[in-house]
């Protein structure tokens, strides 16, 4: 898979060059794709990804403080209009000149979290139903509305 990241935070302008490209890449017979950190505020990169078939969005994350909200609600936010699971995976503890959040999610096509973490280093593993991929699509076609 190669994705490159199309919005950069504001300290990565001037040291990385944005780019254009998201594929998608089937792992198990299962399509993903991915973005990164700040992509995640930005409604068409993920748009892009569902168009292409993404199933699951990984999202790498560098959330800190005081925007926990913003990542909360945008995570929910691009599962639902995109009708695909949204995972991200946010740090933790003090780095880059802040405090990280953490609050890691894994967000259902319908929006619902089906696992946060909190602020601390922690590996977990979830199973995810698949079929809530087309249990999203009977009441609404968003990506074909689109």
């Amino acid at each position: 898979m190669n994705t490159e990241k199309s919005k950069l935070w504001l300290d990565d302008v001037g040291v990385f060059t944005s780019g254009e490209d998201l594929s998608v890449v089937s792992i198990n017979d299962v399509v993903c794709g991915a973005q990164i950190c700040f992509e995640l505020e930005f409604p068409e990169g993920s748009r892009a990804l569902a168009k292409k078939g993404a199933q699951i969005i990984f999202m790498p994350n560098g959330n800190m403080s005081p925007y926990a909200n913003n990542h909360y609600v945008l995570t929910q936010a691009r599962a639902i209009e995109n009708q695909c699971f949204v995972i991200t995976c946010n740090g933790v503890g003090v780095g880059h000149g802040g405090q990280f959040v953490g609050e890691s999610l894994i967000v259902s096509p319908t929006g619902r979290i089906i696992k946060k973490l909190g602020s601390s280093p922690d590996i977990v593993t979830v199973d995810i139903d698949l079929e809530e991929l087309e249990q999203s699509k009977q009441n609404y076609q968003y990506i074909d509305l689109s």
